[in-house]
């Protein structure tokens, strides 16, 4: 029986993830105020896969690809995790 292989579903088949997570536009404003240089510059680095900011997803180890088990077991851990969160005190 052979794996049945899907995209990454946690990089979206890019084989790597951010380290910084999420920010605004208004969080560049504040770390660069009016230096459009140097923002620019950062947000071209930001945005190159496998730059500076990001990691190899830890996932599909950047293969990005996992099997449909891989999945299956991600929801439920991701379910359980969230079982358990809510019911904790």
């Amino acid at each position: 029986m052979s794996k049945k292989f899907v995209v990454c579903p946690r990089c979206d088949g890019e084989g790597y993830v951010s380290k910084l997570g999420a920010f605004t536009s208004s969080d560049l404003d504040e770390w660069y105020g009016q230096d459009a240089d140097e923002r620019s510059g950062f947000v071209a680095e930001y945005t190159t896969r496998g730059g500076a900011y990001d990691e190899q997803c830890p996932v599909c180890r950047g293969q990005r690809v996992v099997t449909k088990a891989e999945v299956e077991a991600m929801h439920a851990q991701a379910e359980d995790e969230y079982v358990y969160e809510s019911y904790s005190c």
